[in-house]
Order: C-alpha cells, then sequence, then structure tokens
C-alpha cells in the first residue's frame, strides 16, 4: 500500500473501554474522505479513476489515474487540497476504481461498525482498494485486544466482508 502506509500503521484508534456498546473513536479522518473526493472531482472537473484512497492521522490520500499507466497523488488535508504530486508509473497488478458504486457515507460508520464487532480494538490503518479476491473493498487493518493484527474487508456498502491474520488476503 504505498509510502503512506509507514505513517498510517502509526495511526490508531482510541477503544472506549470494554463496553462493546460504546464504539471505536478514531483518530483517522474518516469524516474527511466524502469532502476529500469532492474536492478531487471538483478540481478535476467530474468523476474519477482511483488506484487507491487511503487514510493516515490527519490526511486522505487519494491516488487518481491520469492515464492507463499513470497515476498522480493528491493529499486532502484541513479542509483543502495540497498541491498534487509527481505523476508516477502505476504499479504492477493495481487496479483503478470508479467510486459510483462506494457509499462513502458509510465510511463515517466505521468505527461504530467495527466497535460493535470488536469491542477493544483499533485501526491502525484503512484503504480502498480493488484487489483480488475480495475486489474493491475498504481494507481495515485491525489491532485486537491482545496485540495480535488482522485485515477486516468492508464492503462498499459498509457491511463486513470477512477478516483474516494481517498480510494474508480476505476471501470473498
Amino acid at each position: 500500500m504505498r509510502v503512506v502506509v509507514a505513517v498510517m500503521a502509526a495511526a490508531t484508534l482510541v477503544a472506549c473501554g470494554s463496553d462493546p456498546t460504546v464504539p471505536m473513536i478514531t483518530i483517522l479522518p474518516l469524516n474527511q474522505v466524502e469532502p476529500a473526493v469532492a474536492a478531487i472531482e471538483s478540481a478535476l472537473g467530474g468523476p474519477q479513476r482511483y488506484t487507491e484512497i487511503n487514510l493516515g492521522p490527519d490526511f486522505v490520500n487519494l491516488f487518481v489515474m491520469v492515464d492507463e499507466t499513470t497515476e498522480r497523488p493528491y493529499v486532502y488535508r484541513g479542509g483543502a487540497l495540497d498541491p498534487p504530486g509527481d505523476t508516477m508509473v502505476i504499479p504492477a497488478g493495481v487496479r483503478s476504481f470508479a467510486l459510483d458504486t462506494v457509499e462513502l457515507d458509510r465510511v463515517t460508520g466505521f468505527g461504530r461498525l467495527l466497535g460493535a464487532e470488536l469491542p477493544d480494538a483499533r485501526i491502525m490503518r484503512l484503504a480502498l482498494l480493488d484487489a483480488d479476491p475480495v475486489g474493491l473493498a475498504w481494507q481495515a487493518g485491525i489491532q485486537g485486544a491482545q496485540g495480535g493484527t488482522f485485515q477486516v474487508a468492508i464492503s462498499p456498502a459498509g457491511v463486513i466482508i470477512g477478516a483474516l491474520p494481517m498480510g494474508e488476503q480476505v476471501a470473498a
């Protein structure tokens, strides 16, 4: 997941005690995904194709296709887009996607969704990408209460698909 993985690994969610009725509280900017996409699409003149959208502790990182072989990274923070990064070759195996089936308004509820299923766990990273075998899904890197790490796949509609130990692919 690109260079920002190291930064995203530093981002955490703070669990609210052991009460499973209390959702995870995130320091990831879940409420900034929609405005980030709106800013990109306004700046670039409409819907785009992306290769990845991921979150850091205070930013949303969006990789936008320029053409079939290149992409440009954008960072959204503090309510605005930073100047775009340099165009880069799209890494082998990375697939592009549109957001027409992604319910971006569901992202703000991921803390509650995951908190209900995984009390006392912390989200360490979150990214939207199109990867085998699941296809387009949000990938949440989770650290459990006992310190183990695993990956939870969340559908574009905001439904948990499955989970596996970190480093393995979640099967559909």
